[in-house]
């Protein structure tokens, strides 16, 4: 197996060869293999479910963390922009959806 590191995006469930389900996930890791992959998500939000306003809510709050994170460490502003990426997506998913 293959263990690949996630973003935050949308993944879809395919049982039978057909999406049975979407998910948002805040990122994570997946485990591929020759038959089925496994998400470890710290968060995975149905896509019916996402709210944009809150979306946006978490993409401001993101936005406020990376600009206070500037003068950081290396690993704290890395961070802050996980979760601003993450955000972003969040509300791109949102506003697709």
């Amino acid at each position: 197996p293959m263990i690949v590191a996630l973003r935050g995006g949308v993944i879809s469930v395919r049982e039978g060869g057909q999406v049975t389900e979407q998910l948002f996930v805040a990122g994570g890791f997946a485990e591929v293999g020759p038959e089925r992959v496994t998400i470890l998500a710290e968060e995975a939000t149905p896509l019916a479910a996402l709210s944009k306003s809150d979306a946006q809510l978490r993409l401001s709050e993101a936005e406020a963390a990376m600009a206070s994170a500037a003068n950081d460490s290396t690993e704290k502003r890395e961070a802050a922009m996980a979760r601003l990426q993450s955000a972003q997506a969040m509300v791109a998913a949102a506003t697709a959806a």
